[in-house]
């Protein structure tokens, strides 16, 4: 499964991961053509934050 290493290297690290799995989806392009909208506005929010928090 796609997802398996992911989800390995995130529990050996301690890395905060959140994992979505659609059912119905592959990691293919119907699936990055479905979800990517909702992707690039998870990573903008954090970008934003990011920005405005940062000293200048």
């Amino acid at each position: 499964e796609w997802d398996s290493c992911e989800l390995m290297l995130a529990r050996q690290t301690a890395w905060p991961m959140t994992l979505r799995i659609q059912p119905g989806y592959d990691h293919s392009y119907y699936f990055i053509a479905s979800f990517i909208e909702d992707h690039l506005r998870f990573h903008a929010r954090y970008l934003r934050d990011e920005r405005e928090t940062s000293p200048t």
